[in-house]
């Protein structure tokens, strides 16, 4: 059997980029960073709007917080769906072969080179902490943070404030 040195590995001797195309540590921790600040600013518009609502309503803080915990577990539940997988059916299997499906989304082309992370705004966090654009985190985490800060929310209402319904 002979083995040529292409067959074991023909990356440069320089390059320490692991085989699997995983982001380092580093860039998780900033892309879940990015996600939960994102997650952060959806409870604080969701929690203006909720805050009306209750007022106009006449419930005061505990129609807040029962709005803060529906809006939290709806926010995760639409996350969810936003987090699955494609269809194995819709997913391309050879993009070479004419007329074969490929992964673009709805309202775009095939030539517009939009990537996952490119649906959204680039990032609320200064340049140090922002996450590598190829790592953002999808609308979808984003949103399951923000239904996750909103649970929180909702939750130090009621043992914290003593904000209980009667």
């Amino acid at each position: 059997m002979d083995l040529d040195s292409d067959t074991i590995d023909s990356r440069p001797r320089d390059d320490t980029e692991p085989d699997d195309g995983m982001p380092p540590v580093g860039q998780l921790l900033r892309a879940l960073l990015d996600a939960a600040t994102w997650g952060v600013v959806f409870l604080l518009g969701g929690s203006v709007l909720l805050g009306l609502i209750g007022l106009v309503i006449g419930n005061g803080l505990v129609g807040f917080k029962r709005g803060l915990f529906i809006f939290g577990f709806l926010a995760m539940g639409g996350s969810l769906l936003m987090l699955r997988p494609k269809r194995a059916w819709k997913r391309g299997r050879d993009e070479d072969a004419p007329g074969a499906p490929t992964d673009v989304p709805d309202g775009a082309t095939e030539n517009d080179n939009v990537t996952d992370g490119d649906s959204g705004p680039v990032t609320l966090l200064p340049d140090s902490l922002a996450p590598n654009p190829v790592h953002r985190s999808s609308w979808g985490l984003r949103v399951f943070f923000g239904g996750i800060w909103a649970l929180v929310a909702s939750y130090l209402m009621e043992t914290v404030f003593g904000v209980v319904p009667v």
